[in-house]
């Protein structure tokens, strides 16, 4: 940990004299920052690549402990274009390799897609029968990408379980026999008989009709226990008390026949 800080320092030294060197030189990333990224327990080994005749100016390429590397250029992040950085540590290491699925899938023909194919290193290293095979284990982009399409369809999994008890007891014990099995080849096996348990259930859930709560009809007016909104162009009354009224002489509290103006008359 103490080199990778040590080379940590002298890339961003030799950043600070990189104005003057080609656009496809530049350094499009610190060894510093590159190191936070994959993390320091996944570095293999660290090459400094000199550019061109310059002794100041350098690339460092970060052998990953799964076979694969990134160069401080990331040129095979963003263009999916392996660099002459990398080439050059091949050619002094039989520790960098090359596989087929370097390259981007899109380049490759429908149908192929070179996953059983070996790790190459460069000929003066080769010896007889002696290849490396591809162990299917993901970098470290890859498995931000998976990551991000199993939460969504994770997501949607959970909606549709959680409709039915039937289909969440399913989605359960998947997860569940997922996290506890420790053999990937009965994994196959497992979803295959899922999925015709599965269809099965789906089957008999059909013929079953499935009773749900009546709807529920809105009508007309105002709801019971609401006040009603006033509109612009009412005018807003005060509430006065009601109060009785005598037809003897018009006046209040009493009533005709407890009149006294009657009785003076």
């Amino acid at each position: 940990i103490d080199q990778i800080d040590e080379l940590a320092e002298i890339s961003e030294l030799t950043d600070k004299n990189s104005n003057k060197i080609s656009e496809i030189d530049l350094l499009q990333a610190t060894l510093k920052q590159i190191i936070q990224f994959v993390g320091s327990h996944n570095v293999k080994e660290i090459w400094a690549i000199n550019v061109g005749n310059s002794l100041k100016i350098k690339h460092y390429v970060l052998l990953l402990q799964n076979g694969n590397y990134i160069c401080s250029c990331l040129s095979i992040i963003q263009t999916g274009i392996i660099c002459r950085h990398y080439f050059q540590v091949m050619l002094n290491t039989k520790n960098a390799v090359f596989h087929i699925q370097f390259i981007p899938s899109r380049w490759y023909n429908i149908g192929k897609n070179g996953l059983q194919e070996p790790f190459l290193i460069a000929d003066k290293f080769m010896q007889e029968d002696q290849y490396i095979t591809y162990d299917k284990r993901l970098t470290v982009l890859d498995q931000q990408i998976i990551y991000g399409k199993l939460h969504g369809m994770y997501k949607k999994a959970l909606n549709k379980a959680l409709k039915n008890s039937s289909k969440s007891e399913e989605l359960i014990n998947l997860l569940q026999e997922f996290a506890e099995d420790e053999d990937d080849s009965q994994m196959d096996q497992i979803f295959e008989e899922d999925i015709s348990d599965k269809k099965n259930e789906e089957n008999v859930e059909s013929s079953v009709p499935i009773l749900q709560n009546p709807r529920k009809k809105c009508g007309k007016g105002r709801p019971v226990g609401t006040k009603r909104f006033k509109s612009s162009c009412e005018v807003s009354r005060t509430k006065t008390k009601m109060q009785r009224y005598c037809k003897q002489c018009g006046k209040v509290r009493h009533y005709q026949k407890n009149c006294k103006e009657k009785t003076t008359k």
